[in-house]
């Protein structure tokens, strides 16, 4: 199976206190479900990261690391 993910899905996963952060992190983790998304995602959970980090519900370099992990190689 295919399943298109929305930029708010991949914040969900890096945001442990979101609604639906298991569910996220679960469907990411399941090997039979290939995952893509829109080329304007990067931008958006990046951004959501950041203000996540400077609202105080995370490490602004904690997430910074997480999503360079998953980012595409270049």
């Amino acid at each position: 199976m295919i399943a298109y993910l929305d930029s708010s899905v991949l914040a969900r996963a890096y945001l442990v206190d979101e609604d639906g952060h298991q569910q996220a992190i679960a469907l990411l983790g399941d090997p039979e479900i290939a995952t893509v998304t829109g080329t304007w995602t990067r931008i958006e959970v990046s951004g959501a990261l950041v203000r996540a980090a400077r609202g105080g519900r995370g490490d602004e370099k904690g997430c910074s690391r997480c999503w360079t992990r998953t980012s595409p190689a270049r």
